[in-house]
C-alpha cells in the first residue's frame, strides 16, 4: 500500500466516525426533543 492510499484510507475513515459520531448526537438531541 502507498503511502497517497494509506492517507485517503485514514481520511475516509476520520470522516465516517465524525458522521456517525454527528448522526448519534442528532439522535439523542431529538430523543430529548420528543
Amino acid at each position: 500500500m502507498s503511502n497517497d492510499e494509506f492517507i485517503k484510507f485514514l481520511f475516509l475513515f476520520i470522516v465516517t466516525l465524525t458522521i456517525h459520531n454527528s448522526i448519534k448526537i442528532c439522535l439523542k438531541q431529538s430523543n430529548i426533543l420528543f
